[in-house]
């Protein structure tokens, strides 16, 4: 689908949204999510860009709020050279005639070890091309982190199957994840919105006395809970010595098996926090 604009197309620099497109949930402009006119006025203040015939330059694809047939309008200004707005607004319909028949019965997302797993299920493929992963930091612009084909024959499937994509950098504070399922066809669907929260705390930790005892205390702070916490005591050739568990602040550690020399001791939780410290025996 073309924009259909009848000013001069040598005039035209950019087309300017004037409403967020009708029939519509969100849409994709240069690989970026939005679901909100406010958004790409934002993104786009004098609007998106246009090539010599007066098209836009940027890919855009949109998500249908309706399953089957239907058309999403999108409603616009021609804007020229010095920033004039047409005097009409103009309009590209965008028409779907097919139904996405994946059941995706499951999307979850959870934190561990600092990285986001993304897992999903379907209970029945028809037609399927695979699943694109989505982050955001807002829950508002959305962008591709990855895409997983589908584990089913030629597409088709009539039994469960399983996904799952790491995400290895989140961002510290909220994340939020979907899925945009794609058929063979190109007709797309989204999941539900997960969210994941990477707690950045400051992590300080001290083991008394330095250098080790018999017995030494191992004192951290910055952390509530300790949710799948432990210590390793590592030498210089990075060799893991011991692991304990860990499980409140001030914790005993009993390093009198160690030989005399340098070690680190490094605090690891399935919240992804990490610190390591060293120490000396």
């Amino acid at each position: 689908n073309t924009f259909g604009i009848s000013t001069d197309p040598t005039l035209v620099t950019n087309v300017k949204f004037t409403a967020f497109p009708t029939g519509a949930t969100s849409i994709v402009i240069a690989g970026v999510n939005y679901t909100t006119l406010a958004a790409i006025n934002t993104a786009y203040p004098n609007g998106l860009p246009t090539d010599a015939n007066g098209r836009p330059t940027p890919t855009i694809t949109v998500d249908p709020s309706f399953v089957g047939v239907g058309d999403v309008v999108i409603s616009f200004n021609a804007v020229d050279a010095a920033g004039k707005l047409s005097a009409n607004v103009a309009t590209a319909t965008l028409s779907f005639n097919g139904v996405l028949a994946v059941n995706l019965t499951l999307f979850n997302a959870i934190s561990n070890s600092g990285k986001s797993i993304l897992n999903w299920k379907t209970a029945s493929e028809v037609n399927s091309y695979g699943f694109y992963a989505e982050h955001s930091i807002d829950g508002t612009i959305f962008k591709q982190i990855g895409f997983v084909p589908s584990a089913s024959a030629n597409g088709n499937s009539s039994r469960d199957l399983s996904y799952e994509l790491v995400h290895n950098f989140p961002a510290k504070g909220t994340n939020y994840y979907r899925i945009k399922i794609v058929d063979k066809d190109g007709n797309i669907k989204y999941s539900n919105i997960e969210k994941v929260t990477m707690i950045d705390m400051q992590i300080t930790m001290s083991l008394v006395p330095n250098p080790v005892t018999v017995n030494s205390k191992l004192i951290i702070s910055g952390i509530d809970k300790f949710e799948g916490a432990s210590v390793m005591v590592i030498n210089t050739m990075g060799q893991v010595v011991s692991k304990s568990i860990i499980t409140q602040q001030t914790t005993t550690l009993n390093l009198n098996s160690l030989s005399a020399g340098v070690y680190y001791l490094k605090y690891v939780d399935l919240e992804g926090n990490s610190k390591t410290i060293r120490f000396v025996k």
